[in-house]
């Protein structure tokens, strides 16, 4: 009895330690590239294939991927450089517009940039605040609107119109049906 007892602690330490052990290094290796144009290749064609995908150049330097998959469902990416390889990371959780016309998230880049960004399907129907505080630009072949500002600013009072910090968008890949 006792041995079964012992052998039953050993599978569980065993089980326990190969649990917390780090495979990091090699799904980086499986996931980043030594190309920016090969890491975003391999984002567009393996893992968003079926997704509509929008470049956003920040007047603060960075490339943004706005992604919207399934029925109004938002993320946003950023090219992540480690060890002089790259992937795509995401930056945000998903956010979901299926209920509703707009909603938004605060983030930080892959380089640390704070920005706060907000999705609307249409603006009309908008609370007038968000659209007088906000820039809105016309995504997804002027399918979606958003409008990205500088810092983490949601639940702030706001007094003057936030600053865009667009500087252009792409629509790099439409699924639209």
């Amino acid at each position: 009895m006792r041995f079964y007892f012992y052998s039953l602690l050993l599978f569980l330490y065993l089980v326990m330690v190969a649990g917390c052990t780090s495979n990091q290094t090699s799904s980086i290796d499986k996931e980043s590239f030594p190309t920016e144009k090969e890491a975003f290749t391999h984002f567009i064609q393996k893992e968003k294939a079926t997704a509509d995908v929008e470049k956003v150049q920040t007047l603060e330097g960075d490339e943004l991927y706005v992604v919207r998959s399934g029925n109004h469902q938002y993320g946003v990416y950023g090219m992540a450089k480690l060890d002089d390889r790259y992937s795509l990371k995401k930056l945000t959780a998903t956010m979901s517009l299926h209920n509703t016309i707009s909603g938004g998230f605060e983030f930080t880049s892959s380089t640390g940039k704070e920005y706060t960004m907000l999705a609307a399907k249409q603006l009309e129907g908008l609370d007038y605040s968000t659209t007088l505080h906000n820039e809105f630009h016309k995504i997804f072949s002027e399918d979606a609107h958003i409008a990205i500002s500088k810092g983490h600013t949601l639940g702030q009072s706001v007094n003057e119109r936030d600053e865009s910090v667009i500087q252009t968008t792409e629509t790099v890949q439409s699924n639209a049906s």
